[in-house]
Parts: C-alpha cells; structure tokens; sequence
C-alpha cells in the first residue's frame, strides 16, 4: 500500500540511469545525496531500482534507512527487492503515478528513460502550472547539452522561459544537499 503524502512525509523522485556507471564522482555524488536526505523525512520514489546505478542508490538507501517506492512495469516483476514496491501497467502509468506522487524531483545523469522522465514531468509541471520543483543535478556538466537546447527553444520562442523556471539547475552535489537541508526547493 502506498503511503501518501501527509504532513511529515515528503516524496522526491530520482530519475536516473539503471545501467552501471564507472563514474567515482557519479556514484560518490548519489551516496552523499542519499545520506543527506535519509537524515530527513522523506520517501523516495524510483523506477526500476534493480539494475546499475539505481540498484545502488538503492541499496544506500536502504542502509541508511530511508523509505523507497519502486514504481515498476510487469516486465520488470522478476527482480528481487528489498523495499516497497508497486506494479503499474505501462511506463505511461508510471511517470503519472511519480508525478502525482512526487513533491519534488531530482534528475541525475541518465538515458532515454531518464531524458523522457524529465521532459514529461517538465510537461506536466507547464501544463497543470504546478508549483513542483525539478532538480537538474549537471554532475561534471553531463547536461550542458541539454540545457543549452531549451535555452535554444526558448530563444527561438518554442518555449516560454516561464516553463524553464520550474528548473533549478544544480553543478555541485554540497550545493544541491544544503538546498535540501534548508528546503529550499520545496517553497
């Protein structure tokens, strides 16, 4: 049964690579997230966390206590896991469920999965004028590409900068935790 959001529980969805990643600094970065955030009351919502390097943010997770949620697809009912989860029927389903579930969202260095996450939770957040955060964590400027193609469709006035404010953009993984500390992303 999934827990909802109460007063004292707030969900973050980590969007990320499910493949293993020989990065030292992308995987010391996950671990020092982690840790910050087990220290709060927070529960966090991931897609797979099975493979690669969402089995590892798992796995911190959980050594440190932290509550998880893994939203799955039938195909992915095979794997072992050592936290809650729950099976939806299509990765639509999914990212609608993190939405509605989600009071903030952090996106790490990822794949196609991790890139339609970010942009169909970018959607919705212009679509419904949310008041919902997401955190483009740019560890070693991994996103540099990305962020300078919506700056490209803003200027070309595809995009309206007032959709891109529901971005914050993150370099540095000491930065991107005092934010969390103070919650300053959730205001």
């Amino acid at each position: 049964m999934i827990k909802m959001k109460n007063q004292n529980n707030i969900n973050i969805a980590i969007f990320m690579s499910s493949k293993d990643v020989n990065s030292i600094s992308y995987k010391n970065s996950i671990e020092q997230l982690i840790k910050k955030i087990s220290s709060f009351n927070v529960k966090v919502l991931v897609g797979n966390g099975s493979d690669g390097i969402a089995k590892n943010l798992c796995e911190i997770a959980r050594i440190n206590n932290l509550e998880i949620l893994s939203i799955i697809t039938p195909d992915e009912q095979g794997y072992e896991f050592a936290y809650e989860k729950l099976t939806v029927t299509t990765i639509a389903d999914r990212k609608k469920l993190f939405y509605d579930l989600a009071d903030l969202f952090i996106v790490l260095p990822g794949g196609l999965g991790t890139i339609d996450e970010f942009f169909t939770t970018l959607n919705e957040l212009k679509s419904k004028k949310s008041n919902k955060k997401i955190v483009l964590f740019n560890l070693d400027n991994f996103f540099n590409p990305l962020i300078m193609l919506l700056d490209q469709l803003v200027s070309h006035e595809l995009l309206k900068q007032k959709h891109i404010n529901y971005l914050l953009i993150e370099n540095d993984i000491n930065n991107l935790v005092d934010k969390l500390e103070l919650n300053q992303y959730l205001r």
